[in-house]
């Protein structure tokens, strides 16, 4: 073989294993392509369009709360939030204190935001401040491109223009609990500046108020920034709600109540509508709506007078002598007593080892005249044989011990029987505690929400039941009580304004004639007799002072309720009554109810 021939050969062998050299990568290449793009390509195009897509939740609108003539009581206000996205940014610490240069942000605020950021997902922005002033957003706006994942932008924000008015009402909202958010199944939960209801209707109508959230797809660039939006399906607004109330007559009613911690109620009887709940002290909900500093929350929740328990609803009192019409009426029905049996009052009774006093001496009197006297001698004999299971049985009729209905938190009050003492207590019913539960007192507790309800009763006949919400007309059932017997004691609840021997006969008006019923309950055992001077006992150990009243006399429309903490007698609220049926008169006349 010629030399030529085998470098021919050793030429090509060497080709061969070149070219075996350079097919193995290129297999390997193809093969590795084939992989990416047939057999995980799905994937990574999911991932990609990850990147390159973003998707954003769209907050609805929270529904309005309006007040029966469609003024706005919760309503929603445009302002400007500052945001900071914690995967667009390096340093929270350092871009947070680049903003601290520009606005005011004190430390422990930055501290604040970077806990926060750490609870959150990287992806989700985090409120650094809320409701930010013009100028603020201008010196935060035009530094912008040097404060990576800053965002400024427009929120909706829960506001309550009446600030302290029917606050207890309305309650207000706030940050979701972390139960709450892994409880619900709904995304708008899980945005760090969205707020739920955490009081009153605000958070037992939440699910009308709230709405559905909505989200759009955006396109962005390699630095986060928002290109253009691809697809959108827009949030469905919250509904609103229209109570019953009448803002001119809850403003009516928290003024005639100012001077005293207490509670006052006014009702269309016809409709079961609460036109007005006042509470006195209230608070200002807005306060919750920003976040509240340690020292204005222990202001609040330290106050001896209780700024925000709902006392209307969750207040529990001794009804005193507005218990009486109940115990008269049930005597009546039972066949226990009538209208004209005369009983003495000497000033006390004697029963068993113990004696039961009056607050004056009254001598003999009539049914009639024990209730616009409101004398406890006559009242210690009735429910002396009555008993408490049947005076129990009464009042469950008339509404009381137990929860109206109405959609916001209540208690239940307490109408003890035998059977419950029996099982909280250990022990047997005594007789004498037939006597104290005859005028309101002892273990009997209620709300001023169920005593306008029992006035309302007692005016109608009806079993009527409150509402807060407008809707359809309610029709009540009637009760079981004869109508002789529901006059008489209407006829005795004017008296009692409308005589001037009545108890509250200074509290009468001329235009507009009213029935109703005075109550004084004691706090403490001290027996306070009739000229007892309330200016030498402390605050907190004078008695409440309650009225519950019904009006016109003649065609009932209105039922009232009236309750002062530590206003030491009756007078005080039977005052407050008289001034807030005079101010209805007036917008009466005006035709604005």
């Amino acid at each position: 073989m010629h030399i030529g021939e085998r470098k021919q050969q050793l030429m090509t062998r060497r080709g061969v294993m070149l070219f075996g050299l350079m097919v193995l990568p290129f297999a390997a290449l193809v093969g590795r392509l084939y992989w990416l793009q047939v057999v995980t390509g799905q994937k990574y195009r999911k991932l990609s369009e990850r990147n390159r897509i973003r998707m954003h939740l769209i907050k609805p609108a929270r529904g309005l709360i309006l007040d029966r003539e469609g003024t706005p009581l919760a309503n929603n206000v445009k302002a400007y939030q500052m945001k900071i996205v914690g995967e667009q940014v390096k340093s929270p610490k350092q871009t947070l204190y680049k903003v601290s240069r520009l606005i005011e942000l004190s430390s422990k605020e930055q501290i604040a935001v970077i806990e926060q950021m750490r609870r959150t997902k990287s992806f989700l922005p985090v409120v650094v401040k809320e409701r930010m002033q013009y100028d603020e957003i201008s010196k935060v706006m035009v530094n912008l491109p040097d404060l990576p994942g800053i965002q400024v932008g427009e929120e909706w924000l829960r506001f309550y223009p009446l600030k302290s008015s029917a606050a207890h009402i309305l309650g207000y909202v706030g940050a979701p609990t972390a139960q709450q958010v892994k409880k619900s199944d709904d995304p708008l939960l899980t945005l760090p500046s969205f707020k739920v209801g955490r009081r009153g209707l605000e958070r037992t109508l939440e699910k009308e108020l709230r709405g559905v959230a909505g989200k759009k797809e955006s396109e962005i660039n390699a630095r986060g920034r928002s290109i253009r939006e691809l697809n959108r399906l827009d949030a469905q607004d919250g509904d609103d709600i229209r109570l019953t109330l009448h803002r001119d007559i809850q403003a009516n009613l928290e003024q005639h109540i100012s001077k005293y911690s207490g509670a006052a109620l006014l009702m269309d009887v016809e409709t079961g509508e609460i036109l007005a709940a006042a509470n006195n002290p209230s608070f200002d909900p807005n306060l919750f709506v920003k976040g509240l500093d340690s020292k204005t929350w222990a202001s609040l929740r330290d106050n001896l007078d209780k700024p925000l328990l709902n006392r209307f609803a969750q207040g529990l009192y001794a009804p005193g002598s507005t218990f009486k019409m109940l115990v008269a009426l049930a005597a009546l029905e039972e066949g226990l007593a009538s209208p004209n049996e005369r009983i003495r009052c000497v000033g006390h009774m004697q029963f068993g080892n113990r004696r039961f006093h009056c607050w004056d001496t009254h001598g003999v009197m009539n049914l009639n005249e024990a209730l616009r006297h409101s004398c406890d001698i006559y009242f210690y004999e009735l429910a002396d044989r009555l008993g408490v299971d049947k005076i129990a049985e009464y009042a469950k009729l008339l509404g009381l011990g137990e929860k109206t209905g109405v959609p916001v938190p209540e208690d239940d009050g307490l109408i003890p029987t035998r059977a419950w003492k029996e099982r909280v207590y250990k022990e047997r019913w005594n007789k004498g505690e037939n006597l104290v539960t005859g005028i309101g007192q002892g273990f009997v507790q209620t709300t001023p929400l169920q005593l306008l309800v029992m006035t309302a009763r007692l005016a109608t006949g009806k079993k009527v039941s409150p509402t807060l919400v407008l809707g359809p007309k309610q029709e009540f059932e009637d009760l079981p009580f004869k109508k002789e017997h529901l006059d008489f004691v209407r006829q005795a609840m004017s008296d009692v304004v409308n005589h001037p021997r009545g108890t509250a006969y200074f509290a009468r008006l001329g235009k507009f004639k009213f029935a109703g019923k005075t109550g004084t309950a004691q706090v403490v055992s001290k027996r306070l007799g009739k000229d007892f001077d309330m200016s030498t006992i402390e605050k907190y150990e004078r008695p409440n002072g309650l009225f519950v009243a019904f009006g016109p006399t003649d065609k009932p429309k209105y039922a009232l309720s009236v309750v002062l903490e530590h206003s030491g007698s009756s007078s005080k609220p039977a005052k407050a009554a008289k001034e807030i049926f005079k101010d209805l008169t007036k917008l009466i006349e005006k035709g604005v109810v």
